[in-house]
C-alpha cells in the first residue's frame, strides 16, 4: 500500500503533527491555607486524643505547628479534650461496675442469710 491511497495519511515513522502547537503544562493551583478546622476534623483530633493520649496530643501539635495560629490551637484543644474524656468514660465504667458488682454481693447475700 502506498500513501497515495489514504490521503493525509501520517507515514510510517514520522512523528505525529502537533495539532494546536506546543502543549504548555497546566497551571500550579496553590490551594489556599487551612484558616478553620472543620467538623470532622475536629471530631478526628479528639478521637485521636482519646485512643493515643499524650502522644496523640503531640502529634496534633506537630501536624499543625505550620498552621495557622488558631487552627494549631483547636487541634490540640480537641486532642485534649478526648485525652479527659477517655478518663472520664474509664471512671464511669469503673464506678457502675463496683455499683453492680456491689448490688450482685448484696443480694447474694440477702439470698444466703
Amino acid at each position: 500500500m502506498t500513501d497515495e491511497a489514504y490521503p493525509g495519511s501520517i507515514p510510517f515513522g514520522a512523528p505525529a503533527p502537533v495539532p494546536f502547537g506546543p502543549m504548555m503544562p497546566p497551571p500550579v493551583v496553590v490551594p489556599p491555607p487551612l484558616m478553620q478546622l472543620t467538623g470532622g476534623m475536629k471530631f478526628a483530633y479528639l478521637v485521636v486524643g482519646a485512643f493515643m493520649g499524650i502522644a496523640g496530643i503531640v502529634l496534633s501539635w506537630l501536624i499543625n505547628a505550620d498552621k495557622v495560629a488558631k487552627v494549631k490551637t483547636d487541634a490540640v484543644k480537641f486532642a485534649v479534650i478526648g485525652f479527659v474524656l477517655r478518663f472520664a468514660f474509664a471512671f464511669l465504667v469503673s464506678v457502675l461496675s463496683s455499683l453492680l458488682v456491689a448490688t450482685i454481693v448484696n443480694t447474694i447475700t440477702s439470698a444466703i442469710i
